[in-house]
């Protein structure tokens, strides 16, 4: 009989210390949930950083994600100070019916390369990055690396030296992660 206030604070003391553990696990959850669930890269972003500091090697991008009807441009990595004509995308094991690319090659007025998500989902891919000094380099690579691609950067840029003075021509091969 003596005790018994005590034990009700004893109770009220482990109702509070239920509640912050509550609110402490609401505070924890998105933190942990990033941890678990990465969020994807933008394209945009994976690929023109590894455009820029491309040193004739091949180089894979972390994942990104492509959202289904978008469209990523060449045009858009100006602010990379990349020449959007000195590179291309290439579906790589992409089919037709999920990614679909666009080669506008008229370079007396600038080009617009395209790859859009054409499919009814989101896609998670890849981009291995390879960059040579020539188109005829570039395929050679491309073929040394065992990529599969579509379309070959000589019937892009021409053989020979007809790449349009671009110090280094690039092709982004979209993968599976």
């Amino acid at each position: 009989m003596i005790n018994q206030r005590g034990q009700a604070f004893s109770v009220f003391e482990l109702m509070i210390a239920a509640i912050v553990a509550i609110a402490i696990l609401f505070v924890l959850l998105p933190i942990i949930n990033d941890l678990i669930t990465p969020r994807l890269g933008d394209p945009v972003i994976e690929i023109g950083n590894n455009l820029a500091l491309n040193t004739y090697n091949k180089k894979t991008t972390s994942e990104f994600k492509i959202e289904s009807g978008a469209t990523v441009r060449s045009s858009y990595f100006k602010d990379k100070t990349i020449d959007p004509c000195s590179f291309y995308f290439d579906r790589g094991r992409f089919s037709d019916k999920q990614i679909d690319i666009g080669i506008d090659d008229d370079f007396s007025d600038g080009c617009d390369f395209s790859m859009s998500n054409i499919s009814s989902n989101d896609l998670t891919l890849k981009a291995a990055i390879i960059c040579e000094t020539n188109a005829d380099a570039l395929e050679s690579s491309l073929n040394t690396a065992k990529l599969d691609f579509e379309y070959a950067p000589t019937s892009v840029w021409g053989s020979g030296d007809e790449y349009k003075g671009f110090d280094k021509v690039c092709v982004v091969v979209l993968q599976y992660p």
